[in-house]
């Protein structure tokens, strides 16, 4: 899911189909839907730059999202419309010995965005990068099976074989991490320069995947432009090549209020609409020609984590943190209905679980919640010993007064906002709570190295499988915030947690997976070690000029750009 906005509506070119060739893959994939024009250009938005062009390292999504479904693409893919899992670059797989080998056939003629063909070997290499421990890849965490990774073979040029310990349920889900070109890395990952490669100082021209749209130039602070890969190996059902559109544009805008701005004036294809702003933009559909599209819960969430990590952390903050009694009173201390009337116009809801109820399956409707109640808040810091002094400053059993600071993401006014409101609510508590803006990509080296930082509200973007948090939940994971990668887990429900999540891998039956991971959110919401906020509904707001527009919450509104064009 990316937010998305336009700086300039360029001007659109229609040309005939009849001059563009007909697809020349092999096995191209057909896509449903109305048949376009070809020419005209789509510009997203986004309010931080890259931090880097590697998806092996990456871990923030102003990195991720500029790559991902654009410029490269995994052997299977999510069809957000449907929520199925379809072939992407392998046109087929085949199971076999009980579910532990999963053999992959794959697309013959497509190309690497360079002309070099994709093969077997570009698959075998990009998981060699995955799965090794020294690059740090989120990726392994999530194909983990029970502390094993699956092997990966090339039986022949265009056939993978992948051969897992157990039966492995989000297995073709987590086949869909995208493939890079063996080509390009394999110099720098046999030096053990990996991350060191394809920084954002890259000539774009190296920059090369197998998507729809080719990385042609960046410039930090500006935007970024990708044109169209006229060698791309989806088609539409007339057999012609897509993607339709000539260009896509990313632009880089200091805040949310930005993209609003130049949305509403008429220069962006695009826009994720604040709940605040919901009734405005309903308003001006007719005179902008556009719709917004309600697509309900998202899968995000927004939650304040604490810095557990003893390497990092000292005293007293290390004994408030890690004190389960201090954040359950501050759970209790976090006023979301405020929340939802002040920031998003009523147009969230409450999160308690540790999955969103996006994910309505495996969203546990019952775990333990904590209302807004600051008597209650008090109640609980006093069974830990702490209590306010006669000026109302909260102090520890030791008679430290609590104070820390809490970090979010600069222009990113949601959560700055949020943030203003829970440093009011934790004020009331005696509390000194800090708030302190600062640039995203810095935020999130902070929370995945071991940096000290008191305090940081974030989210993440949610996934189509409770296995794919396990790089968060897992005390193993490089996203475990609150301590990340530990060699054993701190504590008991730390293991239990990483016993239920190994044991939900293997799991096939749904509902038997359905009853681990609410055992895994019911754990998570007694020792509350990130404190979940609200869940917002997605408001996504596209011109009525573009066709083949499929916006929905897990998706956003541009996950098929390779079908939008502009009507007549």
């Amino acid at each position: 899911m990316r937010k998305s906005l336009v700086l300039v509506l360029a001007a659109v070119l229609i040309l005939g189909l009849a001059s563009v060739s007909l697809a020349k893959v092999l096995d191209p994939k057909v896509e449903p839907g109305q048949i376009g024009k070809y020419g005209g250009t789509f510009v997203d938005y986004s309010i931080n730059d890259p931090k880097t062009f590697n998806l092996v390292t990456a871990k923030e999504t102003s990195s991720t999202g500029v790559l991902s479904l654009l410029v490269f693409e995994g052997l299977t893919e999510v069809n957000y419309e449907t929520m199925e899992i379809e072939p992407a670059l392998a046109k087929s797989w085949k199971f076999s010995d009980g579910g532990k080998v999963c053999t992959f056939q794959l697309r013959r003629g497509v190309t690497w965005q360079d002309g070099q063909p994709f093969t077997a070997d570009d698959v075998v290499f990009s998981y060699q990068m995955y799965f090794d421990p020294a690059v740090g890849s989120s990726t392994r965490d999530v194909f983990m099976i029970d502390g094993q990774l699956p092997q990966v073979k090339k039986i022949d040029t265009y056939t993978v074989q992948f051969i897992l310990p157990k039966p492995f349920a989000p297995f073709l889900v987590n086949a869909s991490a995208e493939i890079l070109p063996k080509h390009k890395l394999e110099k720098a990952y046999k030096e053990g320069k990996l991350t060191e490669t394809w920084g954002i100082n890259t000539p774009v021209k190296e920059i090369v995947g197998t998507g729809p749209w080719r990385l042609a130039d960046f410039k930090p602070g500006q935007r970024l432009v990708y044109t169209r890969n006229p060698n791309y190996w989806r088609v539409d059902k007339a057999g012609h090549t897509l993607p339709y559109l000539t260009r896509y544009i990313i632009e880089i805008v200091p805040n949310l209020e930005t993209a609003s701005l130049k949305f509403r004036s008429g220069e962006l294809s695009a826009y994720e609409v604040r709940g605040e702003e919901y009734r405005l933009y309903k308003q001006g559909e007719k005179q902008g020609n556009y719709t917004v599209y309600n697509g309900g819960p998202t899968y995000a969430t927004l939650f304040l984590v604490f810095n557990q990590n003893p390497n990092v952390t000292k005293e007293p903050k290390l004994s408030w943190f890690t004190n389960v009694k201090f954040r359950q009173a501050l759970a209790y201390a976090i006023d979301k209905k405020t929340m939802i009337e002040t920031i998003y116009d009523g147009n969230a809801v409450p999160q308690w679980a540790a999955i969103s109820p996006a994910q309505k399956y495996y969203s546990n409707p019952k775990v333990k919640e904590y209302p807004y109640d600051l008597k209650k808040a008090q109640a609980v810091l006093a069974e830990a010993g702490f209590k306010k002094d006669a000026q109302g400053v909260l102090r520890d059993p030791k008679g430290n007064a609590v104070e820390f600071v809490i970090n979010t993401n600069s222009g990113n006014s949601v959560r700055e906002r949020a943030l203003n409101i829970i440093s009011e609510d934790f004020k009331k508590l005696g509390i000194k709570a800090i708030a302190q803006p600062m640039d995203f990509n810095k935020l999130v080296e902070n929370l995945t190295t071991p940096n000290p930082w008191d305090a940081i509200l974030i989210g993440l973007t949610g996934t189509y499988d409770p296995n794919g948090s396990s790089n968060t939940f897992g005390s193993w994971g490089g996203l475990h915030m609150w301590w990340p990668r530990q060699k054993e887990p701190a504590t008991q429900w730390e293991a239990r947690i990483d016993e239920l999540m190994r044991q939900g891998a293997v799991t096939m039956e749904p509902s038997e997976r359905r009853k681990i991971y609410f055992e895994v959110q019911d754990i998570l919401a007694e020792q509350v070690p990130m404190i979940y906020t609200v869940t917002p509904t997605y408001l996504g707001a596209i011109r009525n000029t573009f066709g083949n527009a499929k916006v929905n919450a897990a998706g956003g509104y541009a996950w098929n750009s390779w079908q939008l064009f502009i009507k007549k």
